[in-house]
């Protein structure tokens, strides 16, 4: 009987050394997920914070999507109401950025010295 029973005890201790491992296993791999998200998380925040740098270095809140549609603008209109001549006296200022703050929302636009108006927002 002494032997069943010492290999009882072997066995348990083997069970309960093994649910040990188990354990530590399992909250290794969980701070490992947490430590995942944590970068991943970082990564988004770091992506969004170069984001609004961006925006803001233009001086304007103006989107990249739309700075491009404004650049677009400016050289179409050059080309085709001032005949390719993108001179604009010694300092520039041949485009000027206005935005209306509204009770529905802001409207952005870009108008040339000629007059004409690109609206390039409409934050609602």
């Amino acid at each position: 009987m002494k032997d069943i029973d010492a290999a009882l005890e072997d066995l348990k201790y083997l069970y309960v050394r093994q649910q040990e491992e188990n354990d530590r296993l399992r909250n290794q791999n969980k701070e490992i997920q947490d430590e995942h998200w944590k970068d991943e998380t970082l990564q988004k925040m770091k992506a969004r914070l170069d984001l609004v740098e961006d925006n803001a270095r233009r001086g304007f809140p103006i989107s990249e999507e739309e700075n491009r549609k404004i650049v677009e603008w400016q050289q179409k209109h050059i080309q085709e109401k001032h005949n390719g001549n993108g001179y604009a006296g010694a300092i520039g200022g041949r485009f000027s950025y206005i935005f209306i703050p509204t009770g529905i929302g802001t409207f952005g636009s870009c108008r040339c010295t000629c007059g004409e108006e690109f609206t390039f927002a409409n934050y609602f």
